[in-house]
């Protein structure tokens, strides 16, 4: 009994159904009257009678991003950094050449040859090879330092690569450091010798 006045309290519609029914009953008002003014109660939909459109995808926003690989090889003297269709390679200066130098060592055979194989592998279009110092010295200095080694990196990798990979070469001094050269107003040594390199970029075929 009480379930059926909370549903009746809850029911306004199914309230003055049963008002009417009981006015029918006791004579006071038409069968034909209660047909019509007897509101249509109809049970609630159950969900999902609709399955949704499953190729529907409006309002869908995907985010996709590349994914980024770094590899380190060759002692820490190469890092290999792929992002999508780039690839980047940075070469350290200090196993490249000596001291103030823009000729290779003969440990930097191997490390060319081992980039040669990425590009012949990889490459897709020109290959940009752009040499970089730490902050010592002028721009007088560092900016043809760093474009003769860059002109020496390229120039061993052009026999490797074939004369249908474009080589460009580069130099930029200290600009762009990848880290400090001074901390705390003290030389950073390590710092330093990260940013003597070498970095060769290009993209990658699909």
């Amino acid at each position: 009994m009480f379930r059926s006045a909370r549903l009746l309290d809850r029911s306004p519609a199914l309230r003055s159904a049963l008002v009417l029914a009981l006015l029918a009953t006791a004579g006071t008002l038409p069968a034909a009257s209660l047909a019509e003014a007897a509101p249509v109660i109809q049970p609630n939909p159950a969900p999902f009678d609709r399955p949704p459109d499953a190729t529907d995808a409006s309002g869908l926003t995907l985010e996709v991003r590349d994914l980024v690989f770094t590899v380190r090889s060759f002692g820490g003297a190469e890092t290999d950094r792929t992002s999508g269709r780039r690839r980047d390679v940075t070469l350290s200066a200090d196993v490249l050449f000596a001291f103030n130098k823009a000729t290779l060592t003969g440990g930097a055979r191997d490390i060319v040859r081992d980039v040669a194989g990425q590009i012949k592998g990889h490459a897709s279009g020109p290959v940009q090879v752009v040499g970089y110092t730490d902050s010592k010295g002028s721009d007088a200095i560092n900016v043809p330092l760093s474009r003769r080694r860059a002109a020496a990196v390229a120039g061993a990798l052009r026999p490797q690569v074939g004369g249908g990979v474009p080589l460009r070469a580069s130099g930029r001094g200290s600009a762009n450091p990848v880290a400090p050269n001074t901390k705390n107003g003290r030389d950073d040594a390590a710092g330093r010798r990260r940013n003597r390199r070498v970095e060769i970029s290009f993209a990658t075929a699909r």
